[in-house]
């Protein structure tokens, strides 16, 4: 399974001649985070206590990307299920 590298990537075309300057370069990424709706409409608790457990441990979107941390801008919003 491969694995991206954008980092990577944009070196490969800085190599082949575009003008990238790495440093300079700022990745934005999406997140979200789960909450509890406080009218039960929601889903049972019994379903969103593991679907609440496995969105908080999922890896990160810019460690899964390799991107630098320095370099990159979140930006989030709340679900409540």
């Amino acid at each position: 399974m491969e694995h991206p590298d954008v980092p990577g990537a944009l070196a490969e075309c800085r190599s082949r001649g575009c003008e990238v300057d790495l440093d300079d370069v700022t990745y934005y990424v999406g997140g979200e985070t789960i909450l509890s709706r406080d009218d039960r409409l929601g889903i049972p608790r019994w379903e969103e206590a593991p679907f609440s457990a496995m969105a908080r441990n999922a890896a990160a979107i810019s460690d899964y990307l390799k991107l630098p941390n320095e370099h990159v801008v979140e930006i989030g919003r709340r679900i409540s299920i």
